[in-house]
Parts: C-alpha cells; structure tokens; sequence
C-alpha cells in the first residue's frame, strides 16, 4: 500500500535558509510576528511557497521575542484566544493579498507544548480557529489535548509527528533543555517515521515503544543543518514510496461535491476527455462554443425584447408617430419592427464585447458554455 504524508516545516524565522527548504517540503508554517517575522517576511514567504506550489499555514505564538516563543507564559484563555485570532487575521489578510489561500494552523513552542497538556488552553486555540477559518487544518499531536479540543469544535486534525525530535515514554517530545532532545542524523530519522508511519510506533529514549499516529512530518527550519536533513529524509521516504504532499480540507472537499454535478460528454471538444489537446492545439473549437453560448444568451433576451418593442408600437401607433413640422409620419407595423431588431442586434454586439471576458471562463462542461 502507497503512504502518503505531509511534509512540514517552521519558516519565516529568519534562519536564512528558507528557500532551500522551500524546495523539499509540501507545507510551511510561518512565522505571523509574535515570536519572529513581521509583515514583510510572511509576504516574502507566501510568494515563495506560491512559487514553489507549497501549501501555507499560520504558524501563532505567545508575544515572546526575546525568548523565540519557546517560554511557558501564564496567559487568561480569553487572551490566547485574542492572540491566536489577531495572527491568524493578519496572516489571512497577507495571503489573500497574493491569492494564497491558508491551509492550515501550527501553534508555536511553548503555546504548542502548552496546548497539548492543557485542555482550555487548546480550547481557546481550537475557538479562535473556527471564528476565523473554520476550513483550516489543525497540526497537533495523537492523542492530546489540542488535537481533542479541535475535534470538538469541527476543525480537522492532521496528526503531526517530529523526525528532528526524541520523544518520551508518555509520547510527548524530549524537552529542549536536555541534551538529547534533538535527533540529528537524517537516515536513522527516516528509518524512524518509516516505522511511525507503517506500525503506528516509535522507540522513545528510555528504548520503549510509543504509540504514535502521523499524517504529517515536521522538520524545524531553525535546526543547524535543516536543509541537509530535509533533503537526506524526503530522499529517503521516497525511496520507500512514500508520497509527499500537503493536506486537504474535507471541509473544501464535501463543499465541491455537494455541488450540482455537469454532465461531462464524452464527445465535447472542451470539457471531453481530449479538451486539453483540442483547446492548445485547435483553439477555434474553443472561439466557436464561446460564440454559440453568446448567442443562446442573447436570442433569449431578444425574443423579450421584441415582445416589449411591439407591445410599445401598438400603444404608440394608434397616434402616430409626428415628425418636427407637425405632420404624421406614416409607418408600418412591419417597418417599425425592422428597426426596433436592427438597433436590438447592435445592442447586443456591442454588449457581446464587453461579456466576452466573463463568458469566456464558464468553460463547458455541456450546459454552462
């Protein structure tokens, strides 16, 4: 059976090597100011990953600068909720800018390690993301509080595991005060989330196996040798056959089913099996069912439009219509009707050009074009 998993890392930090990272990961967690980064660095950000076909998520903190977001504060639940709202806005703002849409949430350092303790602290984080994007992924670990509290409130949980960190005998991460809380080389960590990923387990430092379930990997971009570890491990994984990609909203996924399905026509020239090649190749048959959806468009409109014109001529020709020196100007019913269609049908030109744009990207699909 082919696996398939998230790779994830922390960005906009100002490690200074971003970009390589950028090139090995299918999702980024960046920094949205509290504990690093500012507005010009998560704009930086969302380009690059937009560049590099990357999936972007808000990556919120304690207001902890100094000490990198990674001290435990004492904070009421209503002021991490403020807080995580605040830097989940901000981002959103910087990503719709650019035309990135946020897939995902990651707390950061203390306020993640924190949440997944304490269940009202993962409470406030969980409501903060509902109130602002409720089809956002939450990263969280199995098992915890945050991932608890997300479920809750109907926000999807995708199962994060570590490949850079050592883990504990009650599943939770080695803290980084000791010395052996950081895993460094690549190949044994590939070996590890292979095993996390096939058995569900993971040898914690006390050598006990921990039951673990992951759907996306994380690789610190702060960590020396990030992009040297990220490359040895994607490499690894995939000589296993793992699959690296981002993941998906089912919120966004049931949304596009429910929507009324178009017959798609085995024959048609745009929305057929062979649209592609036809539309690069023989653009005409693209030119032609725009034109024939232009023209249905509009004979519909016509025909109103004629019935209106001549419901106005019988009103007006009982008294004749009366030229400059008071005379009757004699008309017809079949004249009148004449140039009532003549000056419809240039109407109708001159509003085609403007509509091209807007019918132009309907497509086909046998129904809508």
């Amino acid at each position: 059976m082919k696996l398939f998993v998230d790779l994830n890392a922390d960005l906009g930090e100002g490690s200074g090597h971003d970009n390589e990272l950028f090139e090995l990961i299918s999702s980024a967690s960046i920094a949205t100011g509290f504990h690093a980064g500012d507005s010009d660095t998560m704009h930086a950000a969302v380009c690059a990953a937009k560049e590099h076909g990357v999936a972007v998520g808000a990556h919120p903190s304690f207001f902890d600068r100094e000490n990198f977001g990674r001290k435990e504060l004492k904070m009421s639940n209503e002021e991490v909720f403020d807080a995580v709202a605040y830097q989940l806005g901000i981002f959103q703002a910087i990503a719709s800018a650019l035309d990135v849409r946020p897939n995902h949430v990651k707390p950061h350092g203390a306020l993640y390690n924190m949440a997944v303790r304490d269940p009202e602290l993962a409470d406030a984080i969980a409501r903060a993301i509902k109130s602002v994007d409720p089809k956002l992924i939450l990263f969280a670990p199995d098992n915890s509080e945050l991932a608890r509290a997300g479920e809750a409130h109907g926000v999807q949980i995708a199962r994060e595991i570590f490949a850079d960190r050592n883990y504990l005998n009650d599943g939770w991460l080695v803290p980084r005060t000791r010395p052996d809380a950081l895993l460094r080389d690549p190949k044994e960590a590939a070996q590890r989330v292979l095993r996390m990923l096939r058995e569900g387990k993971v040898r914690s430092i006390e050598s006990r196996d921990v039951d673990v379930r992951g759907e996306t990997i994380c690789v610190h971009g702060d960590t020396p040798g990030a992009v040297e570890f990220a490359r040895e491990l994607r490499m690894q994984l995939e000589r296993e056959g793992v699959r690296i990609s981002a993941p998906k909203s089912s919120l966004c996924l049931r949304r596009a089913t429910l929507e009324p399905a178009r017959p798609r026509a085995a024959g048609c020239q745009l929305c057929g099996p062979r649209a592609g090649r036809l539309q690069r190749d023989r653009p005409h048959f693209a030119i032609w069912h725009m034109c024939r959806r232009f023209v249905t468009i509009q004979l519909s409109s016509l025909r109103r439009a004629l019935i209106n014109e001549l419901e106005f001529w019988l009103r007006r020709n009982a008294r004749g219509f009366w030229t400059k020196s008071g005379s009757a100007l004699p008309t017809t019913m079949a004249g009148t009707w004449a140039i009532m269609f003549s000056c419809r049908i240039t109407c109708i030109f001159f509003h085609g050009l403007k509509s091209v744009r807007a019918v132009w990207p309907i497509g086909c699909r046998c129904g809508k074009a």
